[in-house]
């Protein structure tokens, strides 16, 4: 499985707008949800919530209905007002739990509504029923220079990883003779080039587009299928001659040129199998 950030740029987590004028409970929820993955933003009343909205429309709006200055109701009323706002999921917190105050806040327009003080759980679900499906790649995206940076650095973190049980089982095998240094020497001569590919293909300080992940994908088979079978062969020559630590240091060499592959898969929305 690809690393959890390459995952959470490819379907990124939600802007959150908390309108809440409670401290605490918006200290709580806030860390909470960005826990989560999610981006929160914390206003203390409806007037400043409009403002917030207008700066950058967020992908989910929590309101309190109880807010000095501009309660929910009317912010919430106000928003559904505004040009494009008309699908903005707005979902209602409170600690009134009476049937005419739920009924109250989808007649001014939210989705939905909780009782405060919110079960976290509960309060994901409603959250994910209004939000866009994030097991659905976007295709074609674009990755910023940033986010390519951060791919990078998950992908030379696997070839790291590669290269340095590589090394080790240099250090843990000893009478493996030539058939071993052969395979030693593949793993570590391959991932030189597969580390020099991945360079090539994300420049740093450039965006990146999903079809350069397949190019890469692509230009990659060849390397990677050399990496898992020398891998491979050395994890099963080493169980046999009981070197215990040494396979499974193979081991771990198999599954880290599995995480590049599977990064590269999924940045590349590949439906083909990952080598």
């Amino acid at each position: 499985m690809p690393p959890y950030r390459v995952l959470n740029l490819l379907y990124p987590m939600a802007r959150i707008l908390l309108v809440e004028d409670n401290e605490m409970n918006s200290d709580m929820l806030s860390r909470r949800l960005m826990r989560c993955g999610h981006e929160v933003e914390i206003v203390e009343n409806g007037v400043l919530c409009l403002e917030a909205v207008a700066r950058r429309r967020p992908d989910l709006v929590l309101m309190d209905l109880g807010l000095p200055v501009m309660d929910g109701y009317e912010a919430t009323r106000r928003l559904r007002l505004e040009p494009g706002m008309f699908d903005l999921p707005i979902i209602a917190l409170t600690a009134h739990a009476m049937p005419e105050d739920h009924a109250r806040a989808l007649e001014v327009g939210c989705d939905d509504y909780d009782v405060k003080p919110v079960d976290l759980e509960r309060l994901l679900k409603k959250m994910a029923a209004l939000l866009p499906d994030p097991n659905e790649p976007v295709l074609n995206r674009s990755f910023s220079e940033r986010e390519v940076s951060e791919i990078r650095h998950d992908l030379r973190t696997s070839l790291n990883q590669i290269q340095g049980y590589g090394d080790l089982i240099r250090d843990e095998a000893e009478g493996g003779g030539n058939e071993l240094s052969a395979w030693l020497d593949a793993i570590e001569s391959e991932g030189a080039r597969l580390l020099e590919l991945t360079r090539r293909y994300l420049r740093m300080g450039e965006p990146a587009s999903s079809e350069i992940f397949k190019e890469l994908m692509e230009a990659s088979a060849p390397i990677r299928s050399e990496i898992r079978s020398a891998a491979e062969s050395l994890h099963s020559f080493l169980s046999r001659s009981g070197s215990t630590a040494a396979a499974s240091d193979a081991a771990k060499i198999i599954k880290a040129i599995g995480r590049w592959s599977a990064t590269l898969e999924t940045l590349s929305n590949s439906s083909g199998e990952s080598c």
